[in-house]
C-alpha cells in the first residue's frame, strides 16, 4: 500500500460533492485518510457528509493502480455516477453474447448509457477497463446506469431457457 497527498484540481467534478456521493472506495479502491483545507484546517478520517472543496489536499492510501484510478476520476477523465445511478455486478456465463468481445464492440455506454466501472477476473480487479479489453467467460462486470437499462442488459445475458423454461410435455399412459 502506498500513501500520498493529492491536490484536488480546481475544475474537478468531485468539488462540491460529499464523500458519500463520490463513493471513492468503491469506484477507485483508495481510502481517504485526511483532508487538508486551503486555509490550513485538517480533517482526519473525514465522515461521509464531508464536502470536498477547491484547493483541498487529500491523503490517499491505496495500490498504485488505485491511486491512478482516483487521479483519473478527480480530473474528470472518468465519470462520477449520478445519484439516480444504480450499480450491480453481472457474471458472464458461456452463453453470454458479450463473452470474447472487446468492450468497444459491446458498447454498453453507447447502446444503453451504462458504464463498465470494473471487471473482476481470476481474483483481480481491473478498474476502468479500456475499450480494447476483451471479455472472458466468468468475468464479473461492475455496471452502473439506470435500473431500467441494467435490467435490459441482464435480460440479454441470461439465456432465454432460464427466463422461460421449455414446458415439459406430460405423457399419459393408458
Amino acid at each position: 500500500m502506498n500513501s500520498r497527498w493529492y491536490s484536488l484540481p480546481e475544475n474537478s467534478p468531485l468539488t462540491g460533492m460529499t464523500l458519500e456521493e463520490t463513493n471513492l472506495r468503491r469506484l477507485t479502491g483508495v481510502s481517504l485518510m485526511a483532508i487538508r483545507r486551503e486555509e490550513g484546517e485538517e480533517i482526519d478520517y473525514p465522515e461521509g457528509q464531508t464536502v470536498l472543496d477547491i484547493g483541498d489536499k487529500l491523503l490517499l492510501v491505496g495500490e498504485p493502480s488505485e491511486l491512478d484510478s482516483f487521479e483519473r476520476l478527480a480530473k474528470g477523465e472518468i465519470a462520477v455516477p449520478k445519484e439516480s445511478t444504480s450499480c450491480q455486478w453481472l457474471i458472464l456465463t458461456e452463453s453470454s453474447p458479450f463473452v470474447g468481445q472487446k468492450l468497444s464492440d459491446v458498447d454498453l455506454h453507447g447502446k444503453y448509457a451504462v458504464e463498465i466501472q470494473a471487471i473482476q477476473r481470476e481474483g483481480k480487479l481491473i478498474r476502468w477497463p479500456q475499450g480494447d479489453t476483451e471479455t472472458q467467460m466468468g468475468d464479473r462486470l461492475l455496471l452502473c446506469g439506470s435500473f431500467h437499462e441494467l435490467s435490459q442488459i441482464r435480460q440479454l445475458t441470461i439465456p432465454q431457457s432460464k427466463i422461460y423454461p421449455e414446458k415439459q410435455k406430460l405423457s399419459t399412459t393408458k
